[in-house]
């Protein structure tokens, strides 16, 4: 009899950094420009994803956020994620980086280097992303990962803590067609204390390493999960009611493999990244 596979225990199992080289001889120059900060562990047992209130609600349809039968488990274990999405600037000092000779910027993007240094790196795959990261002697966060250091202890509706927002304030959904601007310019979007996070929920979105599974545990596998990732972050363009409703728990599937890229190049073009390590 083949066991049912555990959510909880697939997602511990997925917060675990997979085995990587030292850091390449231009990281230093990488964690100069976006430093890590330190996210501390969770107390055992906490869960993220949607309260039971919020999965139950008359919005409950329109979130896409994991509901409580995904039991995603929070990490438990400190780990350090960058301050802010890699930057163009950022990407270039990647010297060793095999990938990094096919990218293929956005048309928007500026063809100055100096005018692009700041501006969030966006349209690049999957598996460049991943490549970066680990170059780093780190990875893309998990969806945990990024839930967690999102929310908080605090278990913050927004990265800030609980209050609204303008769109002149966090650059989403109703800034439409406006391109990602640079990082860490936001009036709010960022964590509380003295070595924030910034641009979480704002600015470009951010793939996660973690395949892209349903909101409610089905019985069988779903098959997105060969091809997608999971997103987080708000998207650019308009995200209907979903997204003011659920705050952090907002998530997307992103096309990681060339058989789909075509159909969601442009989606993609406003998605970024950002890369975690374990805490020494």
């Amino acid at each position: 009899m083949v066991a049912k596979p555990d959510p909880a225990t697939d997602a511990a199992k997925a917060s675990a950094y997979p085995a990587s080289s030292a850091p390449a001889d231009w990281a230093a120059a990488v964690e100069a420009s976006n430093p890590w900060t330190t996210v501390a562990p969770a107390p055992a047992g906490r869960l993220l994803g949607l309260s039971e209130s919020e999965a139950s609600d008359g919005l409950a349809a329109a979130r896409t956020g994991l509901r409580p039968a995904a039991k995603l488990a929070a990490p438990d274990k400190a780990f350090r994620m960058q301050a802010h999405e890699v930057t163009w600037g950022e990407l270039a000092l990647a010297t060793t980086l095999p990938e990094a000779a096919a990218i293929v910027m956005p048309k928007w993007v500026p063809s100055d280097a100096k005018r692009r240094a700041d501006l969030p790196v966006t349209g690049v795959q999957w598996a460049l992303a991943s490549s970066f990261c680990r170059a780093l002697g780190g990875d893309l966060p998990s969806e945990a990962e990024w839930e967690w250091a999102a929310r908080g202890a605090e278990d913050r509706r927004f990265p800030w803590g609980q209050d609204a927002f303008t769109t002149s304030e966090v650059h989403v959904v109703a800034a439409g067609a406006v391109p990602v601007v640079k990082v860490t310019t936001s009036k709010v979007d960022r964590t509380p204390g003295t070595t924030p996070i910034w641009d979480l929920l704002g600015n470009a979105q951010e793939w996660t390493r973690d395949p892209f599974r349903p909101a409610t545990p089905g019985a069988g596998a779903d098959p997105i999960s060969a091809t997608h990732k999971a997103i987080r972050g708000w998207p650019l363009g308009d995200a209907g009611a979903s997204s003011p409703a659920e705050g952090s728990t907002y998530r997307a599937a992103g096309c990681a493999v060339a058989s789909c890229l075509g159909a969601e190049g442009k989606v993609l073009e406003r998605v970024g990244f950002r890369c975690v390590r374990g805490d020494p």
